[in-house]
């Protein structure tokens, strides 16, 4: 009875499982280390596992093509994992150049009270980090009044 029962689904599910648990470590280390420079190195990985995949047979096929898109799906995790970062859920890497840059920006940008409701950002300021996507520096009460730092 057992030699007619197929057990290739069970081990290509396991594997993904185990291929999508090591990809987790990979985008937190990565985005710690590297910041937005992993995704190139995602890009590539992923890239090279379709050609593996599209080249092979098999189950080393169907393997290749789960950690092909999870070499993709790890870029956008990346980018995720920066805003959790931003957001104190997980640890910078003090070290990094572009981190204190992005914290100060985002330190700048964000004088208001938390929750509260109190204070709005203006979409018409300017932000201290032109160009890179930060929050402006001036709040604006939900009155319509400037206020004043």
């Amino acid at each position: 009875m057992l030699g007619t029962l197929n057990f290739e689904g069970l081990g290509i599910g396991l594997a993904t499982f185990l291929i999508i648990g090591i990809f987790h470590p990979l985008v937190i280390k990565g985005e710690y280390y590297m910041g937005q420079k992993c995704n190139l190195l995602f890009a590539i990985g992923g890239v090279a596992m379709m050609v593996w995949s599209v080249l092979s047979s098999g189950v080393v096929s169907l393997l290749t093509g789960v950690t092909a898109f999870s070499c993709f799906w790890s870029i956008l995790e990346v980018k995720e994992q920066r805003e959790r970062v931003r957001k104190g859920w997980f640890p910078a890497n003090p070290r990094r150049k572009e981190r204190r840059k992005e914290e100060k920006c985002y330190l700048q940008g964000s004088r208001r009270f938390p929750g509260s409701g109190r204070f709005s950002r203006s979409r018409n300021s300017a932000s201290v980090c032109a160009g890179d996507g930060f929050q402006p520096i001036r709040a604006v009460r939900n009155d319509g009044k400037k206020r004043n730092r």
